[in-house]
C-alpha cells in the first residue's frame, strides 16, 4: 500500500477538532444537545410506538404501515415549507415553534382511542405534522449549523455532531 499522503491528519485528530468546535461554540453545543435530547427521548417514543399501535389499539401491520408512511409525506411538506417560514417569522421563531409543536402533535398518539377510524386519524396526524414540524426544524437546525461554523471544519463538526447524537440514541431505545 501507498503511504498515506503528508498531510494526511489521523482521524482521532480530526475528531477531536470537530468535538471540540462542537463543545465550545455556544450554539453548536446548543443545538447538539437539542438533537441529543430529541434522539434520546425519540428513541424511547419509537420503540414503545409500534407496541402502543398494535397491542393497546389493536392496528394491524398494514394500519400501522399506512400511519408511518404519514410521516413521509410530513416530511415532505416540511421540506416544502421549510425556508418559506424561516423568510416569514425568522430562524429563531420558525425552529422553536417547530420543535415545539412537533412535540406537541405526539401527544395524539397516546391520546388515540374510540373507533378505528378515529385511531388512524389521531395516529396519522400525528405523524403528518410531528413528522413535518420536525423536518422544518431539521433543515433549518443543519443550515444554522452550517452557517457558524468555519468552512474547513464543516465535516468535522457534523461528524462530530452525528456522533453525539447517534451515541444516544440507543440508550433511549432501552
Amino acid at each position: 500500500l501507498p503511504a498515506p499522503p503528508e498531510d494526511r491528519r489521523p482521524v482521532m485528530v480530526e475528531l477531536r477538532e470537530g468535538l471540540h468546535l462542537v463543545l465550545h461554540d455556544r450554539i453548536l453545543r446548543a443545538l447538539a444537545l437539542a438533537a441529543g435530547s430529541r434522539e434520546f427521548f425519540g428513541a424511547f417514543f419509537g420503540v414503545l410506538y409500534s407496541l402502543f399501535a398494535i397491542r393497546e389499539l389493536g392496528l394491524g401491520p398494514i394500519a400501522l404501515g399506512f400511519t408511518i408512511a404519514a410521516g413521509g409525506a410530513g416530511d415532505l411538506l416540511g421540506a416544502l415549507f421549510a425556508a418559506p417560514a424561516v423568510r416569514r417569522f425568522g430562524l429563531g421563531p420558525t425552529m422553536l415553534t417547530a420543535w415545539a409543536l412537533s412535540s406537541i402533535a405526539l401527544l395524539l398518539v397516546p391520546l388515540a382511542g374510540g373507533t378505528m377510524a378515529v385511531i388512524l386519524t389521531m395516529m396519522m396526524t400525528a405523524q403528518v405534522i410531528g413528522d413535518g414540524l420536525r423536518s422544518v426544524y431539521d433543515i433549518n437546525e443543519v443550515s444554522l449549523r452550517q452557517s457558524v461554523t468555519p468552512d474547513r471544519l464543516l465535516g468535522r463538526a457534523n461528524a462530530s455532531v452525528q456522533l453525539l447524537v447517534a451515541g444516544i440514541a440507543p440508550f433511549g431505545a432501552l
